[in-house]
């Protein structure tokens, strides 16, 4: 271990050889004081190598000073070498005092290693050209593992290293490197004010002061930052450019996203509405084809939703829902992991809920109505509707995925070659991925189309009058599902259309979006 040290500070020391040039002066051509560095003597209870590690390490120590140009031991010894050549009986100390002076070294660093016992002596001294010795210095190792840690004390007291400067220099760093690093998180600070991450700007601003407590930008931007906070649900983050929902002053955030999932959902708020449809559309679906029975338990009733709530801003898709639990039962795997998870049961969204956790929930089918018509009393959110064919109906173009236009090109679509009346021509059908047609205007798309959507309820009959905050039936045997979906009649995707099934029911057309209520 010992000699792989000395090996990498020899390495060290060779590669700064040559740095001062002969000269006569004293001074090296970077008019720095020239030293030269003999090596340690050892006594013989000393492995040599422990001479050459302390030597190596002074030689470091004088470089890595910056103030003199050093002269190591091998060319000192060649230049004594060639004195001794000329004048056969000259001694080697006065070769060496020839040499010296021969290179310009004013001072020349040396000394020995003795172990007494156990422990290692490390003795060195400063001889400058007179022979005289400037300085002599000692220091203790007492055993191989604090040889360098000697040797650096050996260096301090001789002057070698100079405590004060390295400490200014280790200040400087440590300042140049706070610089630095207020400088990242202000300008993260900057980057997240401008897209109005509030949250992102008070971390990074937080960041800046704990470095520098008076940083006036970094208390400016942290300050309004609070000031302009959005409230957002625990396990959720605010979404990009998010802003304060318009309706109650309250601070929460317009949209939000599932940390873990990636689902996003947007701030739907509390309100009453008409929940049902008028006889008038009932009629005219009739009309167009429908049964009776199927429209009939529509009834119009007053719905107050006392509790703003946070709903899917599209259906949750095969990609969130495998990211969660781990497999995809889709039927329609081709359409991708944009495209909503499907061949879900009501019992499998509940599961989906518990695992996901933070208060998601199905809707109830007040709250998805509610949320569907977005202020519209008509057929559609986007309007009324006219059908000209069981799967023709072209407002629903703009809005939905149904009959009439869910057309697919990839491998494993329905077979929809016999299906009359569709507002465009197509052989395979299946789902698309979301949020392709136009949102309503409280920003959810595919309310209409593309899958059925479970609710919360249980299927029952409308209450005859006003209610507030209502869950459905008390029991049954069958759960709601509304909004229609890529293999139905024009007539079932409408805001009012219900449909009805067993929980544990599971088919290609039916998935589910989520909400979260406001806390």
């Amino acid at each position: 271990m010992l000699r792989v040290m000395i090996t990498s500070f020899l390495l060290f020391g060779l590669a700064f050889m040559g740095h001062a040039g002969p000269g006569a002066d004293g001074v090296g051509v970077s008019g720095k004081m020239k030293v030269g560095v003999m090596k340690f003597d050892v006594s013989k209870e000393v492995d040599p190598a422990v001479g050459e590690l302390v030597y190596s390490l002074i030689q470091q120590y004088l470089i890595e000073n910056g103030r003199y140009a050093v002269v190591d031991w091998e060319e000192i010894g060649r230049v004594m070498k060639l004195m001794a050549n000329a004048q056969p009986n000259v001694s080697e100390d006065d070769a060496r005092q020839m040499a010296v002076k021969q290179l310009g070294i004013e001072k020349l660093y040396m000394g020995q290693v003795l172990k007494i016992g156990s422990r290692y002596h490390l003795l060195g001294k400063i001889v400058l050209l007179d022979l005289s010795v400037e300085a002599s210095k000692r220091a203790v190792a007492d055993d191989v593992g604090q040889l360098e840690r000697a040797t650096r004390e050996l260096a301090v007291a001789l002057g070698i290293i100079d405590l004060v400067a390295e400490q200014k220099a280790a200040a400087k760093a440590a300042a140049n490197r706070q610089a630095a690093q207020i400088a990242d998180h202000l300008a993260s600070a900057r980057a997240a004010s401008a897209r109005q991450d509030w949250a992102a700007v008070i971390a990074a601003a937080e960041k800046v002061l704990a470095l520098d407590a008076g940083h006036g930008e970094a208390r400016r931007l942290r300050d309004e930052a609070k000031s302009r906070q959005l409230r957002v649900p625990t396990g959720f983050r605010a979404a990009p450019g998010a802003r304060p929902e318009p309706y109650t002053n309250t601070g929460w955030v317009q949209s939000i996203i599932h940390e873990a999932i990636g689902i996003e959902l947007v701030y739907i708020p509390a309100g009453s509405f008409t929940m049902g449809s008028p006889k008038s559309e009932q009629d005219a679906m009739v009309a167009a084809g429908s049964k009776r029975e199927w429209v009939e338990d529509e009834i119009q009733h007053h719905v107050t939703l006392s509790q703003g709530f946070y709903m899917g801003k599209t259906e949750v898709t095969q990609g969130q829902w495998q990211k969660l639990m781990g497999n995809n039962p889709s039927y329609f795997k081709n359409a991708g992991s944009d495209a909503p998870v499907e061949s879900v049961s009501w019992d499998d969204c509940q599961e989906f809920c518990r695992r996901a956790g933070f208060g998601l929930r199905l809707p109830t089918e007040a709250e998805w109505e509610y949320a569907c018509r977005a202020g519209t009393t008509t057929a559609l959110y986007s309007g009324g509707i006219t059908i000209l064919g069981q799967c023709n109906a072209p407002a629903l173009d703009l809005i939905a995925w149904y009959g009439g236009n869910s057309g697919v090109t990839y491998e494993g679509g329905y077979d929809s070659s016999g299906w009359l009346g569709k507002q465009y021509n197509h052989s395979r059908a299946g789902t698309h991925p979301v949020g392709r047609k136009q949102a309503n205007a409280w920003g959810l798309y595919d309310m209409i189309g593309n899958v059925w959507e479970w609710c919360q309820d249980w299927y029952g009959t409308y209450p005859a009058g006003a209610v507030r905050d209502p869950t459905g039936a008390a029991g049954g045997s069958s759960r709601v599902l509304r909004g229609g979906g890529w293999f139905d009649y024009a007539s079932y995707c409408r805001s009012a259309f219900r449909i009805w099934s067993s929980p544990s029911y599971r088919d290609s057309d039916l998935g589910f979006r989520l909400v979260r209520t406001v806390p």
